[in-house]
């Protein structure tokens, strides 16, 4: 069982490495919120009645415990504490008390139901270090003109060194710490606090304690349109973004569904995706270079109503990764923000399993700065219930199992900053419904916006995919939209149904699910998403002022493109 001194010198490693009986306050914010959160998440502390129970007068966070928190963080965030001051000497004793804690073990077995017993003392310490940390990192991972915020604008000028392929003094891209090992454990910005339940998510309003990278590894990343944005924001008030849905493709064969035999019939059994709507006409979808002219045609459509598309998002596995590139290079010219869709990218050799993967690809002043590159994490499996309602039961046995033959060992997410104060993350298929890998970063990240790439039927409220998206809603706070391909929506209808069409659906914060529903001729949705700022608190009592923002769907129309083949054909 290690004791406090033991997980302070694993996390603060150089002073071991010098031979220090107990390392110096850690000048950078994160690294002191790594040390303290990771102690108080060992521990378990915050659920003890003396840190839960708001209504007792002896109740840890009650009389004086705020101000003081919000007084020094503030303090130290403007770089405003000197030697002798009475925030420095407070921080000073705060973390002597952890040393004079340092050989008392992070777990206690038994703990008492009142005050923290003499073991214990070193929860209060932490408790407030942590919560001093959070305060000091505000701004942390948002690029700013409107003020200076030193600390800010250091992470920032640490990530300009990255992108031209110099040396860091921070830990980027998989953590935000100074001094604390990825190997350890990783600190990345937040943007939303969960309103509900008492967990360490709900202790912080700017930043997220996060597992070593070799287990899950993260990047933040700001877009650099994010600054011009904010510069928009502050003139014409909160501008929307227009987001435009292309459920591609329009028509999916059973034949897109192979077995890959597996030597000597060995379990488990597999199958393949193959993309051959990317090689035919199949109900109208468009092929090749002329997917790009489509697209580059449905966003002239979608600018007659709005003055811009600022992005487009396409399902799982969508295109390929020659035609995704080729997307992109035609899109360059079309004035749009944010390009998001799945990607199925080849093994090398026959033996290789291919990669189910999501791009997220950002477009600034006529170029691409980069491509992020998000895996699947969770095979799709196709059980008999599956086979039946796809009618795949030409190409598949429904008497078996089948599970999708794609790569899962890398496991990564990507968080980006594309408004002022608003990140957003996608996610593929399975992963919306699985807590683990993904699930528990991206409540601890709290993103604003949730996109989720499905293969998948009709995205109807009463399915699985709008009950996964309604609990990201409440905890973090997310935004969610899933989005389906119109091919597979009709492979779930029987033959000659007339049902709706819905590739789509929309679920914030408080309220219902919304079925988007894509009418008949139709090629493309056209979303427009509001911001709204608002108000959230830690568990602790502290507010943000103001600081979170809160994203609506408020419009919603079809677009047509008018070269395309409008018959509504089935493909078998």
């Amino acid at each position: 069982m290690p004791t406090v001194g033991q997980v302070v010198h694993r996390l603060l490693p150089g002073a071991s490495k010098e031979r220090v009986e107990w390392p110096a306050f850690p000048v950078w914010p994160p690294d002191l919120f790594a040390v303290c959160a990771t102690l108080v998440e060992m521990s378990q502390c915050y659920r003890h009645r003396h840190y839960t129970e708001h209504s007792r007068d002896k109740c840890f966070f009650r009389g004086s415990y705020k101000d003081t928190v919000q007084n020094v963080g503030y303090r130290w965030r403007v770089l405003d504490l000197k030697k002798n001051d009475k925030e420095t000497i407070f921080l000073g004793e705060q973390w002597a008390t952890l040393y004079h804690n340092r050989n008392k073990p992070v777990v206690v077995v038994g703990s008492p139901a009142g005050r923290p017993s003499a073991a214990e003392k070193w929860w209060d310490a932490a408790m407030m270090l942590m919560a001093v940390a959070d305060e000091a990192s505000g701004g942390l991972g948002f690029r700013t003109e409107k003020r200076i915020v030193p600390f800010a604008d250091y992470l920032h000028a640490q990530e300009l060194r990255m992108e031209r392929h110099r040396r860091s003094s921070i830990k980027l891209p998989h953590s935000i710490c100074m001094a604390v090992p990825p190997e350890e454990a990783c600190v990345q910005p937040k943007t939303r606090t969960p309103q509900v339940g008492v967990t360490l998510r709900t202790m912080s309003h700017n930043l997220a304690l996060l597992p070593p990278h070799g287990t899950f590894a993260t990047t933040w990343i700001t877009l650099p349109t994010a600054i011009e944005k904010r510069q928009a924001i502050n003139r014409s008030g909160e501008e929307p973004f227009n987001l435009l849905i292309v459920p591609y493709p329009f028509g999916v064969s059973g034949f897109c569904f192979r077995e890959d035999a597996q030597p000597g019939g060995m379990e488990p059994r597999f199958f393949e995706c193959e993309q051959k709507w990317l090689r035919g006409r199949a109900a109208g979808s468009p092929v090749g270079t002329e997917l790009g002219k489509s697209l580059l045609r449905l966003i002239r459509e979608a600018k007659k109503g709005v003055s811009r598309v600022h992005g487009i998002v396409m399902p799982e596995l969508a295109v390929d990764e020659t035609r995704a590139k080729a997307l992109v290079r035609q899109l360059k010219k079309a004035d749009v923000e944010l390009f998001v869709s799945g990607v199925l990218k080849r093994g090398r050799g026959s033996k290789d399993f291919s990669a189910n993967v999501a791009w997220a690809v950002p477009f600034w002043k006529g170029g691409v700065p980069f491509i992020a590159e998000q895996p699947k994490h969770n095979r799709w499996r196709l059980d008999h219930s599956q086979i039946i309602r796809y009618s795949l039961g030409h190409v598949l046995n429904p008497k078996d199992t089948f599970w999708e033959r794609i790569d899962v060992s890398r496991r990564n997410a990507q968080f980006f900053v594309f408004r002022n104060g608003v990140s957003f993350t996608s996610i593929i298929c399975e992963d919306l419904a699985r807590v683990d890998p993904a699930g528990a970063v991206i409540r601890a990240i709290g993103p604003n916006l949730v996109v989720a790439l499905l293969m998948d039927g009709p995205q109807l409220e009463s399915r699985w995919p709008a009950k996964y998206a309604s609990v990201l809603s409440e905890d973090p706070g997310s935004a969610v939209l899933t989005v389906t391909s119109l091919g597979m929506v009709k492979r779930s209808m029987a033959p000659g149904a007339s049902g709706d069409r819905v590739v789509a659906l929309w679920q914030e914060p408080g309220e219902r699910a919304k079925q988007i529903n894509l009418p008949r001729n139709a090629h493309a949705l056209l979303l427009t998403l509001s911001f709204s700022t608002l108000t959230e608190r830690t568990f602790d009592g502290r507010d943000d002022g103001g600081g979170s923002t809160r994203i609506r769907l408020s419009g919603l129309r079809a677009v047509v493109d008018p070269k395309l083949d409008s018959e509504d054909r089935d493909v078998v």
